[in-house]
């Protein structure tokens, strides 16, 4: 998809101006590419037609309205097989929209059952995990 600029009358002779230059720099260094690729950049912006204010349609950005909040969706039973399950059902939601509240409940799971990483297991029985 490309996205379409409104370009100055100005603008436009100055980059006219700027790609002729370039290009006659190209062709006394004879680097034929670059001059080519000039050239071209020069026959567009002649070629370019104006546009009417009236005829130009400004695009107005898209507003999104406040994501609705699925953690209410999720039920603290669910374990976190269905919660997957659900959230890879869910079509409205972006991937790391699901990725958030999947790692969210993971870890109020895990907080729920006390459990620690294998590290600060380590940490608290005061043992070096070097020694290991």
């Amino acid at each position: 998809m490309s996205k379409k600029f409104l370009l100055t009358e100005k603008m436009r002779e100055e980059l006219l101006s700027t790609f002729k230059a370039a290009q006659e720099l190209a062709l006394e260094k004879q680097d034929i590419v670059s001059a080519d690729y000039y050239g071209i950049m020069v026959k567009h912006l002649v070629d370019l037609k104006a546009v009417n204010k009236r005829d130009y349609k400004e695009v107005k950005p898209i507003v999104l309205k406040d994501t609705f909040n699925f953690s209410q969706k999720i039920s603290p039973k669910m374990t976190l097989k269905e919660t997957l399950t659900w959230l890879l059902e869910q079509d409205d939601m972006t991937p790391d929209e699901k990725f958030d509240l999947y790692y969210e409940e993971r870890e109020r799971i895990r907080e729920a059952k006390g459990s620690r990483s294998f590290k600060k297991l380590l940490k608290e029985l005061k043992i070096d995990p070097s020694d290991s």
